[in-house]
């Protein structure tokens, strides 16, 4: 059976992530390698629409480590998306220019829309979603943040908001520790951009929420550690926990 090497990389406003993967002529795949390099591509000049100097270089020296990472697997195919960060930025194409030059990685930026749709398919495929109800899916990114609702395995509503943890935190610069004024203000604001689609989701009768991100591994790992839960990293990737808990 013959298999193909594929090289993915997703280049998050805080963090860009590589996968590896064999697919053989049945579209089975198996995961060979993966690596995630810390960027934050959003400092300092996310708020402006803009990716700062700094933050342009860790981006470029990222994607010339995982060229020798694709390199050494000898991958035929290298598909490469852009999101939040990249999207919303003047020097945004300045950025793919400078990827395609010193690493050899050609980029496609992809709108939020497209996002929201790939990481429902991933989600679909990598949990079991609840059937005959409707779910929300979330995906906390650094830039924006995903909704998508879910029912018997279809895509019911998509959307994507600049709502990102990296985004709130350069726009509020608060205190250490956070002020209840502060909080507050990220408070108007998140409402301010959120509130039609709150709206939209309260005709969905949702009664459950699935997270797709580090916040919810973190959520999840805190409650679990709550309920003396002692889980791997896969079991964590399944873990369901109520408002409650969680509250």
């Amino acid at each position: 059976m013959s298999t193909d090497t594929l090289a993915i990389i997703d280049l998050g406003t805080n963090t860009f992530h590589l996968l590896i993967v064999e697919i053989d002529d049945r579209d089975d795949y198996r995961i060979t390698d993966k690596h995630k390099e810390p960027v934050k591509l959003g400092e300092g000049g996310i708020t402006a629409g803009k990716i700062g100097e700094k933050a342009f270089s860790r981006g470029i020296k990222a994607l010339k480590k995982f060229r020798k990472l694709i390199d050494s697997h000898h991958a035929g195919e290298v598909k490469a998306f852009a999101t939040s960060a990249i999207r919303g930025a003047s020097n945004g194409q300045a950025f793919l220019k400078a990827a395609r030059k010193e690493a050899g990685i050609d980029i496609k930026i992809i709108n939020g829309n497209e996002e929201a749709s790939l990481i429902f398919e991933g989600v679909r495929n990598g949990v079991q979603l609840p059937v005959d109800e409707n779910a929300l899916i979330m995906d906390i990114g650094g830039g924006s943040v995903e909704f998508i609702v879910s029912r018997d395995g279809q895509a019911q509503l998509l959307r994507s908001l600049n709502l990102g943890a990296a985004r709130l935190l350069e726009m509020a610069n608060p205190s250490e520790p956070i002020t209840p004024s502060e909080i507050k203000h990220v408070e108007r604001v998140i409402f301010e951009q959120a509130g039609g689609l709150l709206d939209e989701l309260k005709e969905f009768n949702l009664k459950y929420i699935v997270g797709s991100s580090g916040t919810f591994e973190t959520v999840g790992a805190i409650v679990a550690h709550k309920n003396n839960d002692h889980l791997s990293s896969e079991n964590l990737n399944s873990y369901r926990f109520s408002a409650k808990e969680f509250l």
